[in-house]
This record gives C-alpha cells, structure tokens and sequence, in this order.
C-alpha cells in the first residue's frame, strides 16, 4: 500500500514540475522500504487474476472516472485503458502522446485535465 505522504508527493509532483525526482527518490528510499518493494513487485503477478473482480466491479458501479494514458505505454497499452472505457462508458478518457512519462511530459495538460474533472 502506497502510504499518504507518497500519494501527496505525487499530487506535489503534479503540480511542482520543478521538483519531479523527489517522490520517484525519497519514497521507495524511506527507512524500511528495501523490505516493502520487493513484496510489491512480486504481488504484482497476482493482478491478472483479480481482473475479473475488478471488471465486474466497474460494470456494477460505473464510478466516476478520468483515465490519463500515454499512447505508446508499453506496460499498460491504451488498449487497457479502451477497456476500461467500454466497462464504464461514462469514463472520460484522455490519451497522450507519449510512453508511461505521461505526467513527466504533459504536466501541466494532465493537472488542468484533472482540475476540470474535479470541478465537474
């Protein structure tokens, strides 16, 4: 689990561009983190299984939501993000042009594009 002060250097980071690196070093690098990380990168392999709860959970709750993908994301391909879309069709989506620097790239498109979805 990410912890609060990560998730709030990532919105820092958002909207200081300047300071971009800090939460990328300073959040893994926390005391403690070297046991943490690894747990988190070996779970991942058990996301594939837990799709199908989570697909059936948007179709059920159609929540509110603003997806922002790069294009040419090798890890998540916009396809993924099309999927999501057509499991909550209300879902805005925006695709960049752009790999999974997405935030790096197109800082200060991707706030403005979450600001407005914020203030819908």
């Amino acid at each position: 689990m990410v912890s609060s002060s990560c998730r709030q250097a990532e919105i820092l980071r958002v909207l200081f561009y300047d300071s971009f690196w800090w939460p990328d070093f300073w959040c893994p690098h926390r005391e403690g983190q070297e046991a943490i990380q690894p747990d988190l990168l070996y779970d991942y392999r058990t996301n594939l299984a837990e799709y199908p709860k989570w697909q059936r959970w948007l179709k059920t709750t159609q929540p509110k939501i603003l997806l922002v993908w790069g294009r040419n994301d090798v890890f998540f391909p916009a396809s993924a993000a099309e999927a999501i879309k057509r499991d909550v069709p209300g879902a805005e989506l925006q695709v960049y042009d752009t790999s999974r620097l997405a935030l790096e790239e197109h800082h200060a498109d991707i706030a403005e594009a979450i600001t407005a979805f914020l203030n819908q």
